[in-house]
């Protein structure tokens, strides 16, 4: 390989990383913020499992109303959920089509919800990868 193409791979994961971790934080500030957001009732419309990739997740979309408005939402949890056939069936077993349950909502912005307040314990891995990612593409810029 020549000394460009090392270059920019190097960059590219240093920036990937920066990227990578400002998302983590903007959820990871979202989860903890969600467990403070008003309680409202919603309706499951949709609970499936998405076979689109190697691993099935769980697609669950719900609605709700705030002052009468017609809301829709789609987050299980900030950071995400895992992956797999088990667990994505499992949540799809928790929330049921047509049943109610209450949704966290935030009030500056009342499209924004989550049916689990809170981060997910995936945000503290994904928060921790983009750091390992960005010190070792540091340690290649200083390097090189």
């Amino acid at each position: 390989m020549d000394r460009t193409t090392v270059f920019v791979f190097i960059l590219a994961c240093s920036f990937g990383s920066i990227i990578g971790f400002i998302w983590s934080l903007r959820n990871l500030w979202l989860g903890k913020r969600s467990q403070y957001w008003d309680r409202v009732d919603c309706e499951i419309i949709e609970s499936r499992l998405s076979l689109f990739s190697s691993k099935p997740s769980p697609l669950i979309s719900y609605q709700y109303k705030i002052d009468g408005i017609p809301c829709k939402g789609k987050r299980i949890k900030y950071g995400g959920v895992r992956q797999g056939y088990f667990r994505a069936s499992a949540y799809c077993d928790q929330y049921v089509k047509g049943e109610t349950y209450q949704v966290s909502v935030d009030p500056n912005n009342f499209k924004r919800s989550v049916l689990e307040p809170g981060p997910s314990s995936q945000i503290y891995v994904s928060i921790f990868l983009c750091i390992l990612l960005g010190l070792i593409g540091l340690d290649g810029l200083l390097t090189f």
